[in-house]
């Protein structure tokens, strides 16, 4: 049960950080929609057009990183399954082990 309570709310938190993830990279999306837009309009932006794509790429990386963490955070609580469900498959076979040596013990 105490298991079963912390993948629950292990899971929650995986769905809570790519919530964050894709909003923060449609926020990005929008910022680089409305910088070009309002680059196309200035005389001298170019300069502050290549300012903002570099700032765009800083935010693409970021974005990547936390992409790359959620995946990690995923694969050990993908990990953390298996290792509770070995843990219960080895408790069962014990309790089967258990049950034949007692029968075996009650008909000699």
């Amino acid at each position: 049960m105490v298991e079963a309570g912390a993948l629950d709310q292990l899971a929650e938190g995986h769905l809570l950080s790519l919530q964050v993830t894709l909003e923060h990279c449609q926020l990005t999306i929008k910022d680089l929609v409305l910088v070009l837009g309002s680059a196309l309009q200035l005389p001298d932006g170019d300069l502050e057009l290549a300012v903002h794509v570099v700032l765009f790429l800083f935010r693409l990386l970021f974005l990547l990183v936390q992409f790359y963490f959620l995946l990690l955070d995923s694969l050990e609580a993908f990990l953390d399954v298996l290792k509770a469900a070995l843990r219960i498959i080895v408790a069962h076979q014990v309790v089967a082990v258990v049950l034949d040596t007692s029968l075996q013990v009650l008909l000699l």
